[in-house]
């Protein structure tokens, strides 16, 4: 059985120098904690996992990646997710880090939703599961995290019904009022819902207005 760690960020930075692509291991945060659980677990073959693939962005922008930056990290058992800066800007540092963050946290007065961002955040979670349903094998693992990725379990399961999906959020779970008394017209997508269809909207609640949309 392969383990299929999908999470926004690989554990590595890449860095480019004189001798090519280099690989250094990220420190802190998500990359630590589950290294820690692969130390103690023999790398997953205690548990009877007999191979782990990491999922995710490298941190480098799409356009400027290029293949050198793929092969290095496929070498180490890694499987990149190309993310332009656009939608870097409008998943990682719009809806994740603006709108989610604040808001999981009871930030409401700091949390912004744009539209835009919303888009982004659902574009960049359909290309994880695209990644990952064409990556994974029967009998694999998906182990999803964190909040970035929060689409990303029922996209999957759509396109790839058998397959065991897990998923982990590494943040706390804000509590029911403060959703409905910040939430703008945002989607969700039903678990279980349909196939490839678009996510389908909540009802438009605004109780005291501190999230609202921002055009640009």
């Amino acid at each position: 059985m392969r383990l299929i760690i999908a999470s926004n960020r690989l554990p590595v930075t890449v860095v480019r120098g004189e001798r090519g692509v280099e690989l250094r291991e990220s420190v802190g945060g998500l990359a630590t904690g589950l290294k820690s659980f692969l130390a103690k677990t023999n790398g997953g073959r205690a548990l009877g996992i007999d191979e782990v693939v990491w999922l995710g962005w490298s941190g480098v922008p799409a356009e400027s990646e290029g293949d050198d930056v793929a092969k290095a990290l496929r070498e180490r058992g890694m499987e990149p997710v190309p993310l332009t800066s656009k939608e870097v800007e409008g998943f990682y540092e719009g809806f994740c880090n603006s709108t989610l963050w604040p808001l999981f946290h009871g930030f409401t007065t700091y949390a912004v939703y744009r539209e835009e961002w919303w888009e982004q955040y659902v574009k960049a979670n359909e290309k994880f599961a695209e990644r990952i349903a064409s990556v994974a094998r029967p009998g694999d693992l998906v182990w999803i995290h964190d909040y970035h990725l929060m689409l990303a379990p029922a996209m999957v399961k759509a396109r790839a019904p058998d397959a065991a999906v897990g998923f982990f959020l590494h943040i706390p779970f804000p509590p029911p009022d403060v959703l409905t008394a910040h939430a703008e017209p945002l989607e969700v997508r039903h678990i279980g819902g349909a196939p490839r269809g678009r996510p389908s909207r909540l009802p438009h609640t605004r109780v005291r207005g501190q999230l609202r949309p921002q055009r640009c």
